[in-house]
């Protein structure tokens, strides 16, 4: 998988997409990038991006030498941003993020799990995934949770990688702090042609 950055820097270093974007390649992006938003339309794999990066940091060593290197042991954490959207309804304040996690990881009936979830976030040998910024329609309420998310990451020194449709990165203006726009690119002519073959050789 791939991502173009976009407003990074004014001038790109690589071969540009636009005149402010440039094309890399996921492990190139992680290795240099520690808080991101990835936006794509949907159905074009944020979801799916999210977790591949969470079964590369859970592997023994994983694909990604930029995750071995940057990230070797720390612990993936999935924070569902519609969930801690719901749970910010009727409330003067956002809910924690630790018990927005507690609360999703108990729900699935991992009740261990979820109290070492909350004592993991107390540390910065995390990694926070925040799937689908853009999964509320009360934008008071998306735009406390990104100030609440983007003063964590920044108070606790942690990675995060979340995703949006490109609609929902709007508000990221107003949150402040070092946080990356990239989309997720479509495939390479390079890559289509790997995947065709793969598919023909499962055929």
């Amino acid at each position: 998988p791939s991502v173009t950055e976009q407003g990074r820097e004014e001038r790109p270093r690589l071969a540009p997409v636009r005149p402010s974007e440039r094309r890399t390649s996921i492990n190139q992006f992680l290795s240099e990038t520690t808080r991101a938003v990835v936006s794509a339309d949907a159905g074009a794999g944020k979801t799916t991006l999210l977790r591949y990066l969470a079964l590369q940091l859970l592997a023994d060593k994983s694909d990604l030498e930029a995750v071995n290197e940057r990230f070797a042991g720390y612990v993936p954490v999935w924070v569902p941003f519609a969930l801690w959207a719901r749970m910010s309804e009727g409330k003067h304040r956002p809910p924690p993020l630790e018990d927005v996690v507690h609360g999703f990881i108990e729900a699935l009936n991992e009740r261990d799990v979820a109290t070492s979830m909350r004592s993991a976030l107390k540390t910065n040998r995390v990694v926070l995934l925040v799937d689908g910024l853009d999964e509320t329609p009360d934008q008071a309420i998306a735009d406390a949770l990104l100030v609440s998310l983007s003063v964590f990451a920044e108070r606790m020194g942690i990675a995060v990688f979340a995703t949006s449709r490109p609609h929902g990165t709007r508000a990221l203006s107003g949150i402040g702090g070092t946080w990356t726009r990239a989309r997720l690119a479509p495939l390479s002519d390079a890559q289509r042609a790997e995947l065709a073959l793969l598919w023909y050789l499962i055929l």
